[in-house]
């Protein structure tokens, strides 16, 4: 069976709603004015998280297809040896680690 794993997606996906309840919050003139402010405060914090792990994700991105651009070289290369094949599986556990470190989508 598949372990969920909670990391930056799920992270965004919270960080979303959240925002979103806060919006919401802010904007209801049915609340108490001291929940309406304090979701007012709230909002430019939480906008900042999720552009904060959304960067964090765009990079990881992109690290994983820099080092699997490396893995490719290194594999396509016509000058093969057991160091180079150990950095390849090296680079591949990299991948992993940022691949975790993204976690599940939500979604998936």
């Amino acid at each position: 069976m598949k372990t969920k794993i909670n990391g930056l997606q799920m992270q965004l996906s919270k960080a979303h709603a959240d925002l979103g309840r806060m919006t919401a919050k802010a904007a209801d003139e049915e609340l108490s004015p001291q929940e309406q402010h304090d979701a007012q405060v709230a909002v430019p914090r939480l906008r900042g998280q999720v552009a904060d792990v959304g960067l964090a994700i765009h990079e990881n991105e992109q690290m994983i297809e820099e080092i699997e651009a490396l893995i490719r070289h290194i594999e396509t290369s016509n000058h093969r040896s057991a160091r180079r094949t150990l950095c390849a599986r090296k680079l591949e556990a990299a991948s992993d680690i940022l691949r975790r470190e993204l976690g599940d989508h939500p979604a998936g």
